[in-house]
């Protein structure tokens, strides 16, 4: 491919990002038929029990960090399986985050089945002054009560 959109593409991906999906665990502790990871979705990977090292997860944070120049505000989401399976990993990585995007905005989103949500998270999430956002997948059977 050639010309100024091939150029303007490569400036983008090298300056530009804004946003990054850290897929953290390929665990979940729900395997939901209509999940993308179901058997029934023969495109996607299956339900797994890997897990990101943090090694990949900090590299990955750098290569935003690198490819960010242009950008006021940077979002990291996590995703899995299912994210709060690895709570102190996340916590890991939004504190390495913040350590190097020093001159940035930092916001943070997660999807969620919020079953394993505890207090202990919730407090935490809370501290970071509405620079974490969570989707929450509550699709199917499941009932939660959320108490604020």
């Amino acid at each position: 491919m050639v010309g100024p959109q091939v150029h303007s593409l490569q400036d983008m991906m090298n300056n530009d990002l804004k946003l990054m999906t850290l897929e953290i665990t390929e665990r979940c502790n729900f395997r939901c038929n209509y999940c993308i990871y179901s058997k029934d979705y023969k495109s996607f990977r299956e339900f797994g029990n890997k897990d990101m090292s943090f090694d990949v997860a900090k590299r990955a944070i750098d290569d935003l960090y690198k490819r960010s120049h242009n950008q006021e505000i940077v979002n990291i989401g996590f995703y899995g399986g299912e994210p709060l399976l690895r709570f102190s990993f996340i916590k890991d990585c939004i504190n390495y985050a913040k350590e190097i995007f020093d001159k940035k905005e930092l916001t943070f989103s997660m999807t969620s089945n919020m079953s394993l949500m505890t207090q202990e998270m919730a407090n935490y999430f809370a501290t970071l002054d509405n620079q974490f956002v969570i989707l929450a997948s509550i699709d199917g059977d499941l009932h939660i009560a959320f108490v604020y």
